[in-house]
């Protein structure tokens, strides 16, 4: 039998050869080196980390440590590498090292006396945030934190009653919303001196709650969280032109993320709550694509001040819903397809949701990586024979091919598609290559059982000879039609090897 296993696995190699790889390599990081997003939990004051790709929660951490029934918006810094989080009556902002997204850590915090913070605002370089509050009728000014010294101060002039706080993505400026008084403010911003100033212009809106830009900054929208209604404007410098509103038509609406040309916003008081999906055609112009995407989460028809409730993954491919202090879990919507695919339990109350932005290693093209090797022990042992080109260039084949067991039958994986792909050296992986990589990510499509349409997600890292116990191997196949998990394996391979080569 093993015999038959080896001739079988040969003969799907020398097959595969023979298809030529059908896509450009453009590779988006997942599965443990990104597309993580972080949740702050009211009750308990603590944080969770979940992978949206498999449904998998860490933590909570921090218990004990934040303040009980008194953390709101979390933010991510654009490295990806810290998370800014709201402490209400602390009157603080806590950072959070997410350097290893699963065991975060407490790096420290800052006051920002007289302010309940609630919401937050990262520059777009990351050197600084943008602290608002949650309606303290003593306080007349915004908060400017400095990222890297972790220190806050007042802004210069006061600014009475801001509820939310939003960031232009040129970093220039800042959009401050007055639930209470029906207006946004409009200020002048310096991201690389944390310096912000009023440019006196002000504009009308209905309870305005939170607010996002287009991916072009020039399109800004601002949910009326007491109407059910988006309001859309044009953005020209520190100008902006109201170009009218668009009724969702349900009970209230309380966060909107944007990303490429559409826009997500939060529908609640619906039976079930919605995600409404806009469309982004040009500058102020938003239309309504008719698209409702029925969620899990029940979120109250209250709203907490600007705090975000819908954070989109950095590929595009899910977004994140949390119910504002109401239910213990976040939806995860998949937009290829604008259907909920999972919830992921968090802890007690999950108020807010941010994604951790990519964070690409250098890479290299000049290479592939060659997989002969088992991995696991009976019944999860899976047979594995691939050879993935790092780039399209040279003219190499990629091939995957893979025995596996489930449900007590073999399964066979074939592909040949390269979705994406990354070659890059892990410092974590020693000892060295005579090339510049040790370690392989990629995205492949194919079949199961030469009939299911499946897309194979792969991490190769080649530790050294012999392989067994130093080359480390996960792979998760998914059923291409129901985005499910259909088989994941990981750790070290049992027998075989895994090499880095030159590409020629």
């Amino acid at each position: 039998m093993k015999h038959f296993k080896f001739l079988y696995l040969l003969f799907l190699s020398i097959f595969l050869s023979f298809f030529p790889s059908s896509s450009k390599a453009v590779f988006i990081l997942e599965n443990g080196l990104g597309n993580w997003a972080v949740v702050s939990n009211f009750d308990n004051g603590t944080i969770s980390v979940v992978d949206p790709n498999t449904g998998t929660s860490y933590g909570p951490f921090f218990n004990g440590i934040l303040p009980d029934g008194d953390i709101f918006e979390i933010k991510v810094t654009p490295d990806g590498k810290k998370a800014l989080v709201a402490a209400f009556y602390e009157e603080k902002v806590y950072f959070i090292d997410l350097t290893d997204p699963t065991n975060p850590s407490l790096m420290g915090s800052v006051e920002t006396p007289g302010l309940y913070a609630e919401n937050i605002a990262i520059s777009p370089n990351g050197k600084c945030a943008v602290v608002g509050d949650g309606y303290n009728i003593d306080i007349d000014h915004l908060y400017i934190i400095n990222i890297d010294s972790m220190t806050a101060s007042p802004s210069s002039f006061t600014l009475p009653d801001i509820t939310d706080v939003t960031i232009s993505p040129d970093g220039s400026l800042v959009v401050a919303s007055d639930y209470y008084g029906n207006i946004i403010r409009i200020l002048s911003f310096d991201q690389t001196t944390c310096s912000i100033s009023d440019t006196g212009n002000s504009y009308s809106v209905t309870t305005p709650n939170n607010s996002e830009f287009s991916k072009d900054g020039k399109t800004l929208i601002v949910v009326e969280a007491g109407n059910g209604k988006v309001k859309i404007f044009e953005v020209n410098g520190t100008t902006l032109t109201d170009k009218g509103e668009i009724n969702t038509n349900c009970g209230n609406v309380q966060s909107v993320a944007t990303y490429d040309n559409n826009a997500y916003v939060l529908c609640t008081g619906e039976n079930p709550d919605k995600l409404t999906v806009l469309n982004i055609t040009g500058p102020g112009q938003v239309s309504d694509s008719g698209t409702r995407i029925d969620l899990s989460v029940d979120a109250p028809t209250w709203a907490y001040f600007g705090v975000n409730q819908i954070a989109i993954t950095p590929d595009g491919k899910y977004a994140l819903v949390s119910s504002e202090a109401q239910n213990n879990f976040v939806s995860v919507v998949d937009l290829s397809t604008n259907t909920e695919v999972r919830t992921i339990t968090t802890d007690n109350n999950s108020v807010s949701v941010a994604t951790v932005p990519l964070s690409q290693p250098p890479h290299v093209d000049n290479g592939k990586m060659y997989g002969n090797y088992t991995i696991g022990s009976w019944p999860n042992v899976a047979y594995i024979n691939s050879q993935i080109p790092c780039s399209d260039v040279g003219g190499a084949y990629t091939m995957f091919s893979m025995n596996f067991m489930k449900n007590f039958r073999y399964n066979t994986v074939i592909a040949y598609n390269k979705n994406s792909v990354i070659c890059y050296n892990d410092p974590s992986v020693d000892p060295m290559k005579p090339v510049d990589f040790d370690t392989t990510i990629a995205t492949l499509e194919g079949t199961m059982n030469y009939y299911t349409p499946v897309i194979v997600e792969i991490e190769e890292s080649d530790g050294g000879e012999p392989g067994a116990g130093k080359d480390y191997v996960h792979i998760t196949v998914i059923d291409k039609n129901t985005n499910n998990v259909i088989y994941e394996i990981d750790g070290m391979v049992t027998s075989g090897s895994v090499y880095a080569t030159p590409l020629y």
